[in-house]
């Protein structure tokens, strides 16, 4: 797993509160089903598709039933972290697809080419007859992201022109942070508390520092947001990672797969009332402070 300012004392997490109740139906929630609460599992029943794409190194997780009623699902490629696999992010990577998103992993740590060929793997199969992606998935809408040093390999290839938006969990870049240049779209940063004396692991989060160095020098839009309390490790499953994780129902661990899904549904998908979590007067995750520390630049 690779690397990335307030205290880390443990809080009590909100849940994701539902969009304003006052929002008109006429709000757009986008292609996909409506939903209330991103850390919810989403409306889709999933499946797991393991070994496919260039060299059998890639795992699919998705609908079981791709381009109902038409619509085509968008796409997340995803690294996991130093020695990891797609197991260790089950919890996070099911509950992506299970709103509606096809997620294409690499087996193991992604660099920034493997990311790419997965982008083309998939927008080839959209057009293969007889792939279950043919005409089912939108190559249009597709996002890039991982955790840890995911999120390097996610950082290597952010100025693909095919990505509409990238997605960093726990992974800022190193010095010199030239990475950072490459990021021209929306991108969304989630991290954990500063190490503050703790390893940086299961008690802080080791890549704080520099997420906060990447938030200041990116170019592009970011919404950098601080799950207070929460480690470098939070985000993944403690059953298949050797003593580090947490378990799926960890409340901690809910705000970062609230704030992944309605990140990609807002992005990919063009559900307003889920960018009402991240932006305005009222932002849903920026309310939280007892959860969230937020910032951002140049989204609206």
């Amino acid at each position: 797993m690779g690397a990335g300012s307030d205290s880390g004392a443990t809080a009590s997490p909100d849940a994701a509160p539902p969009p304003d109740a006052t929002m008109s139906s006429s709000v757009s929630t986008g292609v996909l089903p409506p939903i209330t609460d991103p850390g919810a599992t989403g409306p889709f029943a999933i499946a797991e598709t393991d070994n496919v794409g260039p060299g059998n190194n890639y795992t699919v997780i998705a609908p079981m039933a791709l381009g109902q009623n038409g619509v085509k699902n968008p796409i997340l490629v995803w690294s996991p972290g130093a020695g990891a696999n797609p197991a260790i992010y089950q919890t996070l990577l099911n509950h992506i697809a299970s709103h509606g998103f096809v997620v294409v992993s690499y087996n193991s740590t992604a660099q920034g080419s493997d990311l790419t060929a997965a982008i083309d793997w998939i927008t080839s199969q959209s057009t293969t007859q007889g792939s279950p992606y043919y005409g089912t998935v939108d190559t249009t809408k597709i996002a890039a992201g991982g955790q840890s040093a995911g999120s390097l390999a996610t950082f290597q290839m952010a100025n693909d022109p095919r990505l509409t938006t990238t997605v960093h969990i726990n992974g800022g870049t190193f010095s010199p942070h030239t990475d950072v240049n490459n990021l021209v779209k929306p991108a969304e940063f989630l991290c954990g508390d500063d190490p503050d004396g703790g390893d940086g692991l299961s008690v802080g989060d080791l890549a704080r520092p520099n997420c906060d160095i990447d938030f200041m020098m990116a170019a592009a839009p970011v919404w950098y947001g601080v799950v207070i309390g929460s480690s470098h490790t939070t985000v993944i499953d403690d059953a298949y990672s050797s003593g580090f994780g947490t378990s799926p129902t960890d409340p901690l661990k809910k705000q970062y797969l609230g704030a992944t899904a309605a990140w990609l549904r807002w992005q990919l998908a063009g559900d307003q009332t889920m960018k009402a979590m991240f932006v305005g007067p009222n932002c849903g995750f920026c309310t939280q402070t007892s959860t969230w520390l937020v910032q951002q630049k140049m989204l609206n």
